[in-house]
């Protein structure tokens, strides 16, 4: 038999709850085109088309232990808490005693009765604790960060079960809370998350993602004549989505419940200019082709020749700039960058391959690049406590692949025929770049010198097949 309700879990202990919406629907995915067609040769169409897409209701996994630092009165704590350090680091005494953010009676200081109880274990406890000098807490106040700082207190037990006390946690489980922990305390159990039980997080499946695609191809057809089989096409598209994950697994929740909109943007998918062709061309010499001779030994050498191509060019797939861990303003997610006297667009335009002496590969120019990840200068990590900064998407390097095929057929009487194949996969040895983020490198702005940095490029994905470079594939045949 299975058990009843309600399932318990044991408080602090790294579990996770998941739920799903009541009223879960099936996602909807609407699709139109319209196209014209236009015959321009006996054996050549072009064409122009419009294809669009659009996704509503499709799931998504939302995690209602976001952390709040609003209606708990933390984000006015922290900005006490940062006076404080600046008051301690303006005062020669208190510089002697030890620089602190806690109240130590200095002119303008104020009490963090937050942060003491959760230190000491009483709003009175002492103000020379070793955590008020702690590094792990003057720099989330240094960096403007105060998510960062409560991200670190939020589940660790001795940090929670002073604020909350051990009762509070306990239920009718063992509590984790030490001995030395208050029984109770002013503090609410949820003071930093709706589930605090539930430290792996509290996660609710919904329907609310949605997609936008549209799509504008131009196509050019030859069907098989006088040699020539081709078809190629170019399009310009934009995907967008409130959904940042590149497959069915990918757990990507909004960087705030409380602002979903912010995280509308360009789609993972999102290849904005994509140029595609693939031709069969037999070379018109030999017997019974337009250009023939007279000597047979010269036929044999100039018939049966032949030229397959597929080609692809596309624009490289985007990525996004982050502060990271250590400049969160607002909860545990990332709250996008600050741009200086830069757009965009312009820092999308100074993107290239940049190669090192020393081997390395950049994608970001050295202008944009600092000692601790970005230059500041420009793009700068978010900063201002209780606000998200700007998502700033960018594109890697584009992508171009040209495999071509070589055949040549040789008459051997009237029933034989050799075949000699070659086959040259990406046959112009190009190196086809991924996005900083992608097998190395990274996104982060305040990663060192990993920002802006690539280490792969394109393989195959068990790279057991395609390595990514040139190969050239060689086969002789009789055909009888």
């Amino acid at each position: 038999a299975f058990p009843t309700a309600p399932f318990q879990i044991t408080a602090q202990s790294g579990q996770s709850v998941n739920m799903f919406e009541p009223n879960l629907g099936t996602p909807v995915v609407h699709n139109w085109s319209v196209g014209i067609q236009r015959e321009i040769s006996p054996s050549t169409v072009v064409e122009v088309r419009y294809v669009g897409n659009h996704g509503s209701g499709l799931w998504k996994q939302d995690n209602f232990n976001e952390i709040n630092i609003f209606e708990n009165g933390f984000l006015a704590e922290f900005s006490n808490a940062k006076n404080n350090l600046n008051i301690c680091r303006a005062t020669p005494a208190c510089v002697t005693a030890g620089v602190r953010f806690s109240n130590q009676g200095f002119a303008g200081q104020v009490a963090v009765p937050i942060m003491t109880q959760m230190f000491t274990g009483s709003t009175a406890g002492l103000q020379t604790n070793s955590n008020f000098s702690s590094s792990t807490f003057i720099t989330p106040l240094d960096n403007g960060a105060p998510g960062t700082f409560a991200n670190t207190v939020a589940f660790n037990t001795t940090f929670l079960c002073n604020l909350v006390g051990s009762t509070a946690l306990a239920g009718s489980l063992a509590s984790p809370c030490a001995a030395t922990a208050p029984a109770t305390t002013t503090f609410p159990v949820n003071f930093w998350v709706a589930n605090p039980h539930s430290s792996g997080g509290a996660f609710r499946f919904t329907n609310n993602t949605h997609t936008n695609y549209n799509g504008m191809t131009v196509e050019v057809r030859k069907r098989y004549s006088k040699g020539l089989q081709l078809s190629g096409n170019y399009t310009f598209s934009k995907s967008l989505t409130n959904y940042y994950g590149n497959n069915s697994v990918s757990f990507a929740s909004f960087t705030s419940l409380r602002n979903p909109g912010y995280d509308k943007g360009p789609s993972p998918w999102d290849i904005r200019h994509a140029f595609k062709l693939n031709l069969i061309y037999s070379f018109p010499f030999g017997p019974g082709r337009k250009w023939n001779s007279s000597h047979a030994w010269l036929n044999r050498v100039i018939e049966g020749w032949e030229i397959s191509a597929i080609n692809r060019w596309q624009s490289g797939s985007v990525f996004q700039l982050t502060s990271g861990g250590n400049n969160l303003t607002v909860n545990q997610n990332d709250p996008g960058v600050i741009l200086k006297g830069i757009t965009i667009k312009q820092i999308q335009s100074s993107l290239s391959i940049r190669k090192l002496a020393t081997g390395q590969v950049y994608w970001f120019p050295a202008a944009l690049i600092g000692s601790g990840g970005s230059n500041t200068s420009f793009i700068a990590p978010c900063n201002t406590p209780g606000q998200l900064c700007q998502k700033v998407f960018l594109y890697g390097p584009s992508f171009f692949r040209a495999d071509i095929n070589v055949v040549k057929k040789i008459k051997i009487y009237e029933r034989y025929e050799l075949e000699y194949r070659a086959v040259f996969l990406n046959a112009f040895n190009n190196i086809d770049f991924l996005f900083p983020g992608t097998g190395g490198g990274s996104t982060s702005i305040t990663s060192g010198s990993s920002f802006g940095q690539v280490t792969a490029a394109f393989r195959d994905p068990n790279a057991t097949n395609d390595f990514g470079g040139r190969i050239i594939e060689m086969a002789l045949r009789v055909r009888f």
